[in-house]
């Protein structure tokens, strides 16, 4: 065992010699190469002989090769989390429109819809993005002829407005119109299954349609 340490000993002379010898050309030449901090085995800011000493005390030995990096002063908030800017100009606001139909037969059959009734339709709104906002909402009936028709809407449980009636016809009428003038019948829109539902009035009469569709416009960020 004294041998060995004895061999050791010697051998860490040698190298303290040797760098010793080759000094004066290493100085020569270290101004026109970049300080490496990864053979900076002291980490004393300098490359020299103390890191050949390290090296020499560490020769021989083998393990996992993985190095410990410590990463410090990341951008944090106030409440230690990390801050994030956003790169300005890569996101655009784009718009699109959807149609959804609800009731669609096109042709003799009609869909009576009677007074103090409540009808619900449930239906899948798939935006392109899944952060959007709705900008409008509008309604589209093929109606029978008809007078004193009075109904109303919600979406997921929002009301749009309060009752209204439904223009009086002599024949059959494609009729539209918008709905979506109250901002939180807008946003009750969402992503998935939605629930529109249509109340007809106590007092109104029996509202014949044969299609119902809603369409429905929104922007998104991509």
């Amino acid at each position: 065992m004294r041998v060995k340490s004895l061999a050791l000993i010697n051998i860490i002379l040698a190298g303290i010699l040797l760098v010793s010898v080759f000094s004066v050309n290493v100085e020569q030449t270290t101004s026109a190469r970049q300080y490496d901090p990864w053979v900076d085995y002291n980490s004393d800011g300098t490359v020299n002989y103390l890191d050949v000493y390290s090296l020499l005390i560490a020769y021989g030995m083998s393990g996992d090769p993985t190095k410990n990096v410590n990463v410090t002063n990341f951008p944090l908030d106030a409440q230690g989390n990390l801050r994030v800017k956003v790169a300005q100009g890569q996101m655009q606001t784009c718009n699109d429109s959807v149609k959804i139909s609800l009731v669609d037969f096109r042709s003799d059959l009609w869909l009576v819809l009677q007074p103090s009734s409540t009808y619900t339709y449930p239906f899948i709104f798939n935006p392109k993005a899944q952060s959007f906002n709705v900008t409008d909402c509008s309604i589209a009936y093929e109606l029978s002829a008809g007078a004193n028709r009075i109904i109303q809407y919600t979406m997921n449980g929002v009301r749009a407005s309060p009752p209204e009636p439904l223009p009086d016809t002599s024949d059959e009428t494609y009729y539209t119109k918008q709905i979506g003038q109250d901002p939180r019948f807008l946003k009750a829109l969402r992503s998935g299954v939605n629930y529109f539902t249509i109340f007809v009035d106590a007092h109104s009469q029996p509202i014949q349609i044969n299609y119902l569709a809603l369409f429905i416009e929104y922007e998104y960020l991509a």
